[in-house]
C-alpha cells in the first residue's frame, strides 16, 4: 500500500477547489487501454498528449490516492522559469558533453514556450504572468560562479543570448535589496499551477467524454502484470504510465535510490505594497515570486533541517526550524506576515536530470528534482509518444532515457 498522508497540508493554490477536486467516473472499469498513476501537471499533460494525438483512439483512466492534483504541482512556488545555465560547469564537470548541456538548457525553453503556447490555445485562467528573472547574489563568491556558469554556457554556444549580469550599484537598485549582483533572463513567469492543469482536465473531459476517466481517492495498492490492484478493485491496463515522481519508487522498486522524496517547504506573506521581481536567491536555496493579489510566495531554507529534509514523505506537517528560517527572509526581501505554510513532496535525481523511458509494462515520467514546471510539459509528450510507440524523434533530450544511482550526498 502506498505510503501516501491521507491529509496534508493546505496550500495557497489549493484554497479554491476544482470541481474534480474529489471526482470518480460512474464506473470502475475492468480494462483501460491507458491508466496514469497521479494527477499533477506529469499525469494531465501526458493524458492531454495522448488524447489530442492524431495517431490514437485510445482511453484513458487517471488514477489519484488522494484529491486531484494534490501532489508537488500544487504545492510548488509558482515559479515558471528555465534554468539555462546555473548547472553548466557542474554538468561539464561530471562527464556531460557541451552539445548535452546545450541541449537540456535549450529544452527548458522549447517547454517554456510550448506550455505557453498550450495555455493560450486552452484559454486557460491560471494567473499566467510572463515576466523577468533575477538570480540574485548576496556574495561575491556566489556571483563570480553565477558569470562563470553562463560565460561557460556562452562559450559553448547554449542560448544564454538574452542574459543580462549586472553588478553593484545597479545591482541593488535593480533588486531593491542589497546584494552583490544579479543575473537577469527573460524566461520567466508566475502562474497558479493549480488552475493550470484542474483547467487542462476540465478541457480534456470537455472535449474527450467518452475517453477519459478519473478516480480520486483511489491509491495504488500493487501491480502484478499490468493488473493494478486499488481499493475500488483491480484494473488491467495495456500500458501504465507512472506519473508518480517522489513516490514511483512505492510502486516500482527498482527506482528506489534512482528517485528520492525531498521534501520543500513554503509560505505565503499578506500583500506587500510594492512590486517584486521573481528570483532566486543562495544558488537556489530560497526562491520567491509575486501573486496578483501582491502576495509573496516564498520557499527553501532546506538546509536548515537537520536532514536537509531528504527522504522525507509526510507533506501533512512543517519543519520548524525551515518555519522560522522561512520567515526570517521574509522579512528579510520586504514581505508582510505570513498567511500560510505549507510543504509538498519533490522527486529529485542524480544532476536532476528526470527519468522519461519505457519500464516493463508502461512508461516512467518523474524525478523532476523540484524544477519541473518548465520541464514537465514536453516529457510527458515523449512519454506520451512511448506510450503510442510513434516512429518519432526523442522529444527529451538525450539522457533523459537513463537511470542514474543517487545518494543523498548527491542532492
Amino acid at each position: 500500500m502506498i505510503e501516501i498522508p491521507k491529509n496534508s497540508t493546505n496550500s495557497a493554490w489549493q484554497v479554491d477547489k476544482s470541481p474534480f477536486s474529489d471526482y470518480c467516473s460512474s464506473e470502475f472499469p475492468k480494462k483501460s487501454n491507458v491508466v496514469i498513476i497521479g494527477t499533477g501537471l506529469t499525469g494531465i499533460s501526458t493524458a492531454y498528449h495522448i488524447l489530442n494525438s492524431s495517431s490514437s483512439t485510445l482511453c484513458v483512466t487517471l488514477l489519484e490516492a488522494r484529491q486531484v492534483c494534490s501532489g508537488a504541482t500544487s504545492r510548488n512556488g509558482g515559479h515558471l522559469t528555465s534554468n539555462i545555465y546555473s548547472t553548466t560547469l557542474s554538468l561539464l564537470n561530471n562527464g556531460f558533453s557541451p552539445a548535452q548541456v546545450v541541449e537540456y538548457a535549450q529544452f527548458e525553453i522549447d517547454n517554456y514556450e510550448a506550455i505557453l503556447k498550450m495555455i493560450t490555445e486552452e484559454e486557460l485562467d491560471c494567473e499566467l504572468v510572463r515576466k523577468e528573472h533575477y538570480n540574485v547574489a548576496f556574495s561575491m563568491d556566489e556571483f563570480e560562479d553565477m558569470k562563470k556558469n553562463v560565460d561557460m554556457m556562452r562559450n559553448i554556444g547554449g542560448p544564454v543570448s538574452e542574459v543580462r549580469i549586472y553588478q553593484n550599484p545597479e545591482a541593488s537598485i535593480m533588486t531593491e535589496m542589497k546584494c552583490e549582483g544579479v543575473v537577469v533572463h527573460t524566461y520567466g513567469g508566475y502562474i497558479q499551477p493549480y488552475k493550470m492543469v484542474t483547467g487542462l482536465l476540465f478541457n480534456l473531459f470537455k472535449k474527450f467524454p467518452d475517453r477519459i476517466k478519473l478516480f480520486t481517492h483511489t491509491p495504488v495498492e500493487k501491480i502484478e502484470n499490468n493488473t493494478i490492484h486499488t481499493n475500488r478493485g483491480t484494473i488491467i491496463a495495456e500500458k501504465i504510465v507512472y506519473a508518480t515522481n517522489a513516490y514511483t519508487s512505492l510502486l516500482l522498486p527498482q527506482m528506489k535510490d534512482v528517485i528520492i522524496p525531498v521534501r520543500g517547504q513554503v509560505i505565503q506573506s499578506n500583500p506587500v505594497d510594492r512590486s517584486i521581481q521573481s528570483s532566486s536567491f543562495n544558488h537556489g536555496g530560497e526562491y520567491l515570486c509575486q501573486t496578483l493579489t501582491k502576495k509573496l510566495i516564498i520557499g527553501g531554507a532546506r538546509r536548515f533541517s537537520s536532514t536537509a529534509e531528504i527522504n522525507e514523505i509526510d507533506d501533512s506537517i512543517l519543519n520548524e526550524k525551515v518555519s522560522v528560517e522561512l520567515q526570517k527572509f521574509c522579512e528579510k526581501v520586504g514581505g508582510g506576515r505570513v498567511e500560510l505554510e505549507w510543504t509538498g513532496i519533490m522527486g529529485f535525481t542524480k544532476f536532476g536530470i528526470p527519468v522519461v523511458k519505457e519500464v516493463d509494462g508502461g512508461v516512467i515520467c518523474a524525478g523532476f528534482s523540484g524544477h519541473g514546471m518548465p520541464r514537465i510539459f514536453l516529457s510527458a509528450k515523449e512519454a506520451a509518444r512511448l506510450v503510442l510507440q510513434l516512429n518519432e524523434p526523442q522529444i527529451t533530450p538525450s539522457g533523459f532515457d537513463q537511470v542514474r544511482r543517487i545518494t543523498p550526498d548527491d542532492i
